[in-house]
């Protein structure tokens, strides 16, 4: 082989190892923007970043400062044993806080927040509460299990607080329905409508519990099945009477910063494979 088709060759070897070490280091850069946003995600998501806003007292300081920054914070809503324990959140529409945060910051978490033709008193006959279907049970996230009858059984209780009152939830259905389905998503049910909506909903369900009095007050807990599909995933509970908050405070959770080292860890590896890679590259000359 002559010299210029050496030459060729060597400019043709080097393209291709600048082309593979280029896709190499695009792909590794673009799998750590991956995983750092999905951790973002998740974090602003956790529930232990607004454990300190938890009302657990009559006029507890964090909660208040959360509601004079947000007017539109209320109450808080948690399900026992489960990812769900957060702000809850009413705005002017029903758009508002799909992607905004109580603390009113842009997140495509968003909120869980209360129909917006729904009395923040919660006296509706039925109150619709909205929230993503996040990965890792946050949010409204780990609805999918209780579609196993254990599950179902085992979490089926819950509180609100608001007004400094807390006021037990008792789940007792678990269904499927049409996002756009307006039998089901009735915030104007009125006391004569209330027995045949409720039985409505109940022939739909797919776990069953006791089901409330044509007295009672009913929160529909509502969440998207998936991306694709206009299909909910609903809890249907029963809300309790209030009573006054306790003046205890428990001890508050600390925030994971787990995700960043990860990603601190996976960008230094990304480093020194590239230099490895140039280093053997000199070798070979």
């Amino acid at each position: 082989m002559n010299k210029a088709a050496r030459r060729i060759l060597y400019i043709f070897d080097e393209v291709i190892n600048f082309i593979v070490l280029a896709i190499f280091v695009v792909l590794t850069l673009f799998c750590i923007y991956i995983y750092t946003d999905s951790g973002r995600l998740e974090a602003e998501a956790d529930t232990a970043r607004f454990v300190q806003f938890k009302p657990v007292e009559k006029e507890h300081l964090t909660f208040t400062q959360l509601c004079e920054r947000n007017p539109d914070v209320f109450g808080w809503i948690s399900i026992d044993d489960t990812g769900v324990d957060y702000p809850l959140v009413q705005g002017r529409n029903n758009s508002e806080y799909v992607n905004m945060t109580p603390e009113r910051t842009f997140s495509l978490t968003g909120s869980i927040f209360l129909d917006y033709r729904n009395n923040r008193s919660l006296t509706d006959k039925v109150s619709v509460i909205y929230g993503h279907h996040m990965e890792k049970d946050r949010l409204f996230g780990g609805f999918d299990k209780f579609e196993d009858k254990t599950y179902f059984v085992e979490h089926e209780t819950g509180s609100i607080v608001f007004d400094d009152m807390i006021y037990g939830i008792r789940i007792f259905a678990f269904l499927k329905a049409d996002g756009y389905d307006t039998s089901v998503y009735n915030p104007r049910v009125t006391e004569a409508e209330f027995p045949a909506w409720k039985e409505h909903i109940m022939s739909l369900a797919l776990q069953k519990g006791e089901v409330p009095g044509d007295g009672a007050r009913v929160l529909l807990l509502s969440t998207c099945a998936s991306m694709d599909t206009n299909q909910r995933l609903i809890l249907a509970a029963e809300l309790g009477e209030g009573v006054p908050l306790p003046d205890e405070v428990p001890e508050g959770v600390a925030i994971t910063w787990a995700w960043p080292v990860a990603v601190a860890v996976a960008a230094g590896c990304a480093v020194v494979l590239l230099v490895i890679t140039i280093r053997k590259k000199h070798k070979r000359r």
